[in-house]
């Protein structure tokens, strides 16, 4: 009976350690939850209507907005060829000037 309850306890642990583990890993990754909701209401600020689109000319703006990681930092501010340069390594579909 001892070693059963052993056996349970040690699975239990078990248990607790890899939901640990899982959201150690989560809370590490680039684009976890927490930037997704970041994303969602820098997004909704940009397009209000929900069309999936910006301007363009709104884009340097969403990305100094949305910060760090995923978008400029203040290092970019007052450096246009770093923006147009990182514009222009994602190589975003336009269309019509969205």
């Amino acid at each position: 009976m001892f070693i059963v309850n052993l056996v349970f306890l040690k699975i239990f642990i078990a248990i607790i350690l890899d939901g640990y583990n899982a959201m150690q890993i989560q809370d590490t990754r680039l684009f976890n939850t927490d930037m997704n909701d970041r994303f969602r209401e820098v997004w909704a600020e940009f397009d209000p209507d929900g069309t999936t689109f910006i301007k363009m000319n709104q884009l340097k703006d969403f990305l100094f907005s949305l910060g760090e990681p995923l978008g400029f930092d203040e290092s970019y501010r007052d450096h246009r060829f770093m923006q147009d340069t990182f514009i222009a390594s994602i190589e975003l579909p336009t269309y019509n000037g969205f």
